[in-house]
């Protein structure tokens, strides 16, 4: 398999659900070296869309706590989309993330707007 390429394995990780995408990185050494953190910020995109990460990215530190990488901040989103189906509740849109950001009760701008 490691005839195949970095770039064609980018290419096919790519084309993945998450959870495939993580089975797909740690089957093989060299996937899971093929498949960095610049591939997990170019999914994340993706996925979620440049504004998403940005008004992502404006939320208060405090808040939001940042992780080190992209691959564990698509991590905790669906662990969090995870834990809201085995509450029956449907997954989140990115509008249902906007909403919330919006009234983060913990926002210094909660208590200004």
């Amino acid at each position: 398999m490691n005839v195949l390429g970095e770039d064609l394995i980018r290419l096919i990780a790519t084309n993945l659900s998450f959870k495939d995408l993580l089975n797909f990185s740690i089957s093989n050494h060299f996937f899971y070296n093929s498949i960095d953190d610049t591939f997990f910020k170019n999914y994340a995109y993706l996925i979620w869309s440049h504004l998403f990460w940005k008004l992502a990215s404006q939320r208060d530190i405090k808040v939001s706590r940042p992780l080190s990488c992209w691959k564990y901040e698509l991590l905790r989103i669906e662990n969090y989309q995870k834990f809201l189906e085995l509450n029956n509740i449907k997954r989140w849109s990115q509008k249902d993330f906007y909403n919330y950001w919006k009234f983060d009760y913990y926002s210094p701008n909660h208590f200004t707007n």
